[in-house]
């Protein structure tokens, strides 16, 4: 699903009440299945709304924060079901065995061998190459523990693969997912590190003494 596609899903999705989830109503949707019903029904249920607008890209680096617990996860993989938005998402290769293994790759995971790092971003990059369209989504923090110094990887794989880099935020204080548009990358690594922790600056984790920027 492109993304304009998603985008109007995404405003069905706001103007749509808990108390309109018939049948009716749900096919307005596309791709109607019974895990977008799910997502919908949940998010709404919870009182979660969304921000922004979905980038315009067909392939593009996703930087996302805060993430400090594993319900970043899923409540991430509920948003995408509830508007069709497909990611990909680094997994440790351990974690790809029968019949979990399965799963995480229909679920968008691709396996990282972290014994062997300096493969993990030409392998992306050549992934990008293979794919006419493709999100790879990354959390900077690199750990759901307190990290003040956020992992690099992002910027390496979308110069390596001179991709745009785009911002996605998950607020749990007030319930919003969303976009927050563009990320510029200059040529000045640490420089651009520091100035993309700024767009993040204020919003609340799951567990918000270990979000650190």
């Amino acid at each position: 699903m492109d993304s304009k596609n998603q985008n109007r899903n995404l405003a069905k999705y706001e103007n749509t009440s808990l108390q309109k989830h018939n049948n009716t109503s749900l096919r307005r949707y596309n791709k109607i299945s019974f895990k977008r019903i799910f997502a919908i029904f949940i998010l709404r249920l919870f009182r979660w709304s969304f921000k922004g607008q979905l980038p315009d890209a067909k392939k593009y680096v996703l930087v996302i924060a805060p993430h400090t617990h594993a319900l970043d996860l899923i409540m991430g993989k509920l948003y995408n079901w509830a508007i069709g938005f497909k990611q990909k998402v680094l997994i440790k290769k351990e974690f790809f065995f029968f019949p979990l293994g399965n799963l995480l790759k229909r679920w968008g995971g691709i396996p990282v061998d972290r014994s062997k790092p300096e493969n993990i971003v030409p392998n992306l990059v050549n992934e990008f190459d293979k794919s006419n369209d493709m999100v790879l989504a990354i959390t900077p923090e690199g750990t759901r523990q307190p990290n003040p110094k956020w992992k690099t990887g992002f910027w390496r794989i979308a110069k390596a693969a001179s991709l745009p880099v785009f911002m996605a935020y998950i607020d749990f204080k007030k319930r919003e997912l969303g976009f927050l548009g563009e990320f510029k990358l200059s040529d000045d690594m640490q420089s651009d590190i520091e100035n993309l922790k700024q767009h993040f600056k204020g919003m609340t984790g799951y567990k918000p003494h270990y979000f650190k920027i």
